[in-house]
């Protein structure tokens, strides 16, 4: 016996879904830069110098913590300690 389902995108919630109090400003975005002119050695010892020392820091946390929403937790950790890694 086969039973077939059949889904119909036409129906629709009445409720709205809540909207997340969580916001994050990151500031203004770099300018692209176009693929031919990136240079790949220096954008991971960019990344390595600029973000590796709080991702590590960050990364530690979670697993130290193991928190329900690791990225929500890592996210906040990363805002809230960003000055002591510049």
């Amino acid at each position: 016996m086969s039973e077939s389902v059949s889904l119909s995108t036409s129906e629709s919630t009445s409720e709205s879904e809540p909207e997340s109090d969580c916001h994050f400003d990151f500031g203004p975005k770099s300018p692209r830069i176009p693929i031919h002119r990136r240079d790949f050695t220096s954008r991971r010892d960019y990344l390595k110098r600029a973000v590796g020392p709080i991702l590590v820091a960050g990364l530690q946390a979670v697993a130290n913590e193991r928190p329900s929403d690791p990225l929500y937790f890592l996210a906040h950790y990363l805002i809230e300690n960003k000055d002591r890694f510049q």
